[in-house]
């Protein structure tokens, strides 16, 4: 084999296997947020449909990551009428996208400010509540702390399943196939201050989760090959 060939081809396995693995667990001591998203800073956005569906007077996601560009996509496959709306004060952010009839949809664009989120409610069904959070990655998760358990609950017309609302105060995590030149994290969560922090191969951290200059919870990261 060409000599040439062979670093070509020594050059394209190395560039494929300098990706990371980054693992941990984020902790709240009391009420937890209801959802938080950590992320991989990088020049390009991810490309992915964003869409929010509404069932059962209940958001399909307690929260959603998107990008500036990209466009949300609020489905209705509820038997009720809703009416969302935003109104954030921090960002600037003010949006009503009118009434949503069952089986219909509407998409508003993201032009909030990046590094930031934004919280949806309904107008009609006031308990009904998502975040949507405006980041600049291709390597993020997002770590609800909220969950949904089934439930059977008898009553004098017999047997009902029900879902009840869980509160879950940590969660763990995986990202992987991080660039190994993408260095920089950030942490975002309802509330609480933003985290951003550079994280290196073989690096483990615990860092503090801050709302007013108090401590809230704990961040447990780790980068590994």
């Amino acid at each position: 084999m060409n000599k040439q060939i062979v670093g070509l081809v020594l050059t394209a396995c190395c560039s494929v296997s300098q990706a990371d693995l980054i693992v941990g667990e984020l902790r709240f001591d009391g009420q937890a947020p209801m959802a938080a998203v950590l992320y991989v800073r990088t020049p390009e956005a991810s490309n992915d449909i964003v869409q929010i569906d509404q069932r059962n007077r209940q958001f399909s996601s307690f929260m959603t990551a998107a990008s500036t560009g990209n466009n949300i996509v609020f489905q209705n496959s509820d038997s009720a009428r809703h009416n969302l709306y935003a109104n954030n004060f921090s960002s600037g952010t003010r949006f009503d996208v009118g009434l949503i009839p069952p089986g219909k949809n509407v998409s508003i664009p993201v032009t909030w400010p990046e590094d930031s989120i934004v919280r949806v409610g309904c107008a009609i069904h006031s308990h009904m509540e998502t975040y949507i959070a405006n980041i600049r990655s291709q390597y993020y998760v997002v770590l609800p702390f909220r969950s949904w358990q089934e439930r059977v609950r008898e009553d004098e017309y017999g047997s009902n399943t029900v879902y009840e609302m869980q509160q879950l105060n940590k969660a763990e995590f995986k990202i992987r196939s991080v660039p190994a030149d993408k260095k920089d994290i950030t942490l975002l969560a309802p509330y609480m201050a933003p985290l951003h922090f550079p994280l290196l191969l073989g690096e483990e951290k615990k860092l503090p989760v801050l709302r007013d200059g108090s401590k809230r919870g704990e961040l447990w990261i780790r980068r590994s090959p």
